[in-house]
């Protein structure tokens, strides 16, 4: 499976999804902790529950979009949103507020994973898109245990609005490894096919 790492770009968007899944685990960390300190413990499951909601009214319309630009570009844009969004719940106090913002930061994680097997897909061979998968699946769930881990020690010290604030950042810088020249390279012979289809 090493060798799926040295597709040219693979590593990189491995790295992209690291951010995902640190807001990812931190966002799980955060709502019971939130809940906590506002002495609503009773509320953690509600706050869990829009963060869920939003990760799957995200999968839904995602996969209804005809949208034209590349995989890369889309994984940016999602993992930007995703960490500006996380950067925005951090800021939020009031725990209605703090539901909205979590149900916004997980719109951006289904169709961030789905892109990152869609790349997946595209930038190894046929014959290792399962093991290409299994590294997304690696990459995405590090990136939560690790944020998990932090986020506790993060939270103990500073509440959990910091570590949101934190894992935001971290995800933004993160995003930054997408590997748009390798993608660009990769997907042309599709676009034009789907532009010569359009225009027949």
């Amino acid at each position: 499976m090493i060798a799926r790492l040295r597709q040219p770009g693979f590593a990189r968007v491995l790295i992209v999804l690291l951010g995902v899944g640190g807001v990812l685990g931190v966002a799980e960390i955060a709502a019971p902790a939130a809940a906590a300190q506002h002495d609503a413990v009773a509320a953690s499951g509600w706050l869990l529950a829009a963060f869920a909601g939003g990760s799957a009214l995200g999968g839904f319309l995602y996969g209804q979009l005809n949208l034209k630009a590349g995989i890369g570009k889309r994984l940016f844009a999602l993992c930007v949103s995703m960490g500006f969004a996380a950067v925005l719940v951090s800021q939020l106090d009031a725990l209605g507020l703090f539901a909205a913002g979590l149900a916004l930061v997980g719109l951006f994680l289904a169709p961030s994973l789905i892109t990152g097997y869609l790349i997946a897909d595209t930038i190894v061979p046929e014959s290792s898109r399962t093991e290409a998968s299994t590294w997304i699946n690696t990459s995405v769930n590090l990136g939560a245990s690790l944020a998990s881990a932090a986020a506790g020690i993060v939270i103990d010290s500073s509440g959990a609005w910091f570590a949101l604030l934190l894992v935001g950042a971290i995800a933004l810088a993160l995003a930054s490894a997408v590997p748009f020249t390798r993608l660009r390279k990769i997907e042309p012979p599709a676009v034009h096919a789907v532009n010569r289809c359009e225009h027949s």
